[in-house]
């Protein structure tokens, strides 16, 4: 949203101004957070602006939204050897290098996020034991120090770390324990020894007794042994730090290189730490110069220009404190944040951007704080700042808010209950102080006598008088808990009731114009006229619209210009009294200044809002607004309504619930710096995880068909000054849409190809540089696919084959058929007229010479013509289309039957299976069948004089049954009618493709025939 910058003067009147050392606020992360351990011991910012942890639960990844764990994973040689990670250092290799448990090192790979373990050549026993450190040179040498026992250097060859290759010298015998290399490039060695320096320009080494440089840090610090933490600041002071040999604590020293005058820090530390056990892990600077020292029990800063070091407390009660008994480490990022691993988890802060300062309370020469609510400040004639408290009376401070001696406190405080509940306080211009009390006490304190009168004047009716301001006439006007308005005339020293307005009066303001505004908690505000008290204006929630307040109270009132008034009431409302009009402005800022309980102007023309959401600063002209947090100092937002104050310099001072907020406006610079882009950290699809980086590196993101959900989240990697995100997926989202989450989901995607694209953007319409853009291509269902479609047409053009052939066939096998019935009918009709003509031949030249054989000759010709009508009925029976069914068939079977019972008086029983009535067999099928069981039939009546028979008809899965059983009679081999009648039956039965077969015995006959439902 911001950036804020402060210059160098801003923090040196910080520091002069507050006589407390500053307590910042905190922002914590810990196991609620995500984090894997609340011990924190390492931490690095990666080139990106990752934040990377080292706890003691594993490492993990922090983009200020998520954290991502690595931990060990057994039998995975890609994962941590173990989930103690001591230290992290960055390369300029796009590596992380990671030191674990034991002094097992590796490092990540940034580009694809695996870890590679890199093995040590050394005795297992002397790597592990060793406490183990990580260096990197200028040069991009990285050295593994075990403390005490060996450095070894990382081979970028063999892939390895060994005991060769060091890029210093050390004296014989001498074990180095730290490095550090400065800014000309010299190595600078801490060992048991003492300490080392080697220039690589000149290859030289100096030490205690081989000064070969004539360095004045050698000649200052070579007398000391085991030194440890070598550092050379940009002011040019050298540190160290030195354990003597049965020495109880660490001793600290610097060196300023430029004037070779030597500090001894102990003393300062010693104040700062007041005696508690110290052990020093780190030495650092931030980027205006201050000092760190961090380690067991001391988290202790020099600032630019001091002399001593001050202590940035632990364990302080509150919201936003620190909490530690370790710091591990302390690093700065490039926001300029300042974090903080430690034992209670992670902490950062930015203290150039707390621009908001908590001033507690206090009375002079005593530490106690005094926690009562302020309910006002006001800046006297000299300076000093004077403020009101519910509970512990006035406070008086000079104008650095250092607590000061006064003698009208000193008067009030003689007065014991009665002036512990302040209210308000005024100074008139001959220096009077006026202070309003609960109960309707007032006090004033004459200037020129310093002596303090307690006034208890029936005209307030024993209510709190709350508020109190001057008109330009001197006069002082009076608001109470009652809703009276009393005016103290300068000129005849009298009290007066002006009004009455019938509510707690919890603001009076006057104008440029010299009226009177009073704002009450449930009859809205008064405009009142200072010459009489007559109520000029009114403004309730009642009236037409666009003529009321939002609310029935109103909080704090600000004149803005000539006409516009802005009203702290339900809403931000704004008035305007050339047309009565009132704007409540809800459309931009209304639902952010809900609530309001202060309205402050500064010099530059910001509003200042309180509420219960915070702090905040308007641009009314261009209706732009920031809110500030606890990352900016704002510790409450506890205010007090009516309490706010503008001092000569242009501070502004708030009071809350507990203490004061103090913030000066003017050194806060905007730069017109855009957000940063924003970053893809973190893509699942269906609930999977991929890795950002191998998706980075690929053309476009492919998703399968069953994985088309997509959840992408973001961040600007920043962490003070947070900026809004805004994605937009082309193809699914019309417009830009405001990430609330720093997450975009999409919980299905059709099949297509996308561009997902993301932007940062601040509260003042400034927009990231670049856009962040992901290509993604769902796959269709391969039933959607350009091959899929293909085969389909192949396919179906083959089946449309397949069924014209088929038709072609069945058409062609129809002709056949028909052909083969016309011409079977064909031959039988010829054969059974050739039959008939030579019989009628015969028997007319019989009829004269032997009668008798022409009649027998006259019946054979009834006979060939009976059975010629019988074939052909038969034929024309399955040509027609309507007895192309079995229901059919069996009719005509049973008709036959009946037939041949009427002639020869057999008995047939026909039975049928339940389904075979719903076959369709084809016409081929029919007749044959038919024809076959004709056959049978004759041959058992007519041949084997059978009289009882029993015809059965079902169905095998694609084959259709035909069984004929007549019990105790048997057909003789010897007829040669019935052998060609059975033959000519296995014939027609052959030619469907089925099988007769015949069995006969004394018992009886059987008959099957098998063949296909269809042909």
């Amino acid at each position: 949203m911001r950036i804020l910058f402060y210059s160098l003067l801003f923090l040196c009147l910080c520091a002069g101004r507050v006589a407390a050392q500053q307590q910042y606020l905190f922002t914590r992360l810990g196991l609620r957070d995500g984090l894997a351990s609340n011990s924190v011991l390492a931490l690095q910012q990666d080139a990106k602006g990752y934040i990377w942890i080292g706890t003691s639960n594993g490492l993990q990844r922090y983009d200020g939204f998520r954290m991502l764990l690595f931990q060990h994973r057994l039998n995975d040689a890609r994962s941590l050897p173990n989930n103690i990670v001591r230290q992290l250092l960055p390369d300029k290799k796009n590596r992380l290098w990671v030191l674990s448990e034991f002094n097992r090192v590796g490092y990540v790979d940034l580009s694809d996020l695996q870890y590679r373990e890199i093995p040590t050549i050394i005795a297992e026993d002397d790597r592990n034991k060793g406490k183990g450190h990580l260096h990197i040179d200028n040069a991009g040498h990285i050295m593994l120090f075990l403390f005490n026992r060996a450095v070894l250097t990382y081979d970028e060859k063999i892939k390895a770390f060994h005991p060769g290759g060091r890029p210093f010298p050390m004296p014989p015998g001498w074990k180095a324990i730290a490095f550090f290399q400065d800014s000309t490039g010299n190595c600078w060695m801490g060992s048991d020894s003492g300490l080392v320096k080697y220039n690589p320009a000149s290859g030289t080494m100096s030490y205690r007794g081989h000064n070969a440089d004539n360095d004045v840090v050698i000649s200052h610090f070579g007398r000391y042994t085991n030194i440890g933490f070598p550092y050379l600041d940009r002011a040019g002071r050298f540190w160290v730090m030195y354990w003597p040999l049965g020495g109880w604590g660490a001793n600290y020293f610097s060196l300023d290189t430029k004037t070779g005058r030597e500090h001894n820090w102990n003393p300062s530390v010693g104040r700062a730490l007041q005696g508690r056990y110290n052990e020093m892990n780190q030495i650092a600077e931030s980027s205006d110069g201050t000092v760190v020292l961090a380690g067991v029990n001391m988290l202790l800063v020099l600032r630019p220009g001091s002399e001593a070091f001050e202590l940035v407390r632990p364990n302080a009660s509150g919201e936003f404190s620190l909490y530690y008994d370790v710091v591990q480490q302390w690093i700065e990022d490039r926001e300029h944040n300042i974090w903080l691993a430690t034992d209670r988890g992670l902490y950062w802060f930015n203290p150039w951007a707390q621009l908001c300062h908590a001033v507690p309370n206090r009375m002079p020469g005593k530490d106690s704080v005094y926690t009562s609510e302020v309910t006002g400040v006001r800046q006297l004639l000299n300076g000093d700042i004077v403020v009101s408290t519910w509970g512990d009376g006035l406070f008086a401070y000079d104008s650095l808010f250092r607590p000061a001696k006064r003698w009208y406190i000193e008067n009030l405080r003689a007065h014991n209950e009665r002036q512990h509940q302040a209210w308000c306080v005024i100074q008139r211009p001959n220096g009077d102080i006026w202070s309003g009390h609960q109960h309707g006490w007032l006090f004033v304190s004459h200037a020129a006598t310093h002596r303090t009168d307690e006034l208890v004047l029936p005209i307030f009716r024993h209510s709190t008088i709350r508020q109190m301001v001057q008109d330009r006439a001197g006069n002082i006007w009076m608001g109470t808990h009652q809703g009276d308005l009393i005016r103290w005339e300068a000129r005849t020293a009298s009290y007066s009731l002006m009004a009455s307005l019938n509510s707690p009066v919890q603001r009076l303001y006057i104008d440029r114009r010299n009226d009177i505004w009073a704002c009450t908690e449930s009859e809205g505000v008064f405009r009142v006229r200072p010459e009489d008290g007559a109520v000029l204006n009114h403004y309730t929630t009642t009236g037409n619209e666009g003529r009321r307040l939002s609310g029935v109270g109103a909080a704090d009132i600000l004149q803005y210009s000539d006409s516009l008034y802005i009203i702290a009431t339900h809403n931000l409302d704004v008035l305007n009294i050339r047309t009565g009009l009132i704007r409540s402005d809800t459309s931009v800022t209304g639902a952010l200044f809900s609530g309001a309980t202060n309205i402050i102007q500064d010099r530059r023309g910001y509003l200042w809002i309180t509420n219960a959401e915070g702090l905040h600063r308007l641009s009314f002209a261009k209706q732009m607004a920031t809110t500030y947090y606890e990352m900016d100092g704002v510790g409450s937002n506890a205010f007090n309504m009516g309490s706010a104050s503008l001092l000569r310099d242009g501070r502004v001072v708030i009071g809350t619930t507990h203490d004061l907020l103090e913030f000066q406006p003017g050194h806060i610079q905007v730069y017109e710096q855009a957000p940063n882009d924003v970053e893809i950290t973190g893509i699942w699809a269906h609930n999977v995880p991929l890795s950002v980086d191998s998706v980075g590196r690929l053309p476009e993101l492919e998703l399968p068909y069953a994985q088309n959900s997509l959840r992408i989240s973001l961040s600007t990697l920043a962490y003070q000054n947070v900026a809004g995100i805004m994605y937009r997926l082309e193809g699914i989202d019309k417009d830009w849409v405001e990430s609330k989450s720093n997450e975009a989901v999409y919980n299905y995607l059709p099949p297509g190809r996308y561009t997902f694209r993301a932007q940062a953007g601040d509260g003042d319409n400034r927009l990231s540089p670049h856009i962040r853009e992901l290509s993604i291509h769902v796959r269709g269902p391969f039933w959607r696919s350009w091959w899929f479609f293909c085969l389909v047409l192949l396919a179906g053009a083959a089946l449309l084959y397949v069924l014209d052939r088929q038709r072609m066939q069945r058409k062609a096998a129809l002709e056949n058929m028909r052909s083969d019935i016309s011409g079977n009918l064909h031959e039988e009709v010829n054969q059974a007229l050739q039959n008939i003509n030579v019989l009628s031949e015969i028997a007319r030249i019989k009829a004269e010479k032997d009668p008798e054989q022409a009649i027998n000759y006259i019946n054979e010709i009834h006979h060939k013509s009976h059975n010629m009508i019988i074939a052909m009925d038969d034929m024309l029976w399955a040509i027609d289309p309507a007895n192309d069914n079995m229901a059919k068939a069996i009719d005509r079977m049973r008709e036959f039957a009946e037939a041949l019972n009427h002639r020869h008086g057999v008995r047939i029983r026909l039975q049928a299976a339940a389904g075979v009535e719903r076959l369709h067999p084809d016409m081929n099928i029919r007749h044959e069948l038919l024809l076959i069981y004709k056959l049978v039939l004759r041959v058992l009546v007519e041949e084997a004089s059978a009289q009882d028979m029993l015809v059965q008809l079902d169905q095998d899965h694609s084959m259709l049954n035909l069984s004929i059983y007549s019990k105790g009679m048997r057909i003789d081999h010897r007829s040669g009618r019935s052998v060609r009648l059975m033959e000519e039956a296995r014939s027609r039965a052959a030619a469907i493709r089925g099988a007769l077969d015949l069995h006969t015995d004394e018992k009886g006959t059987t008959v099957l025939f098998i063949c296909p439902s269809t042909f």
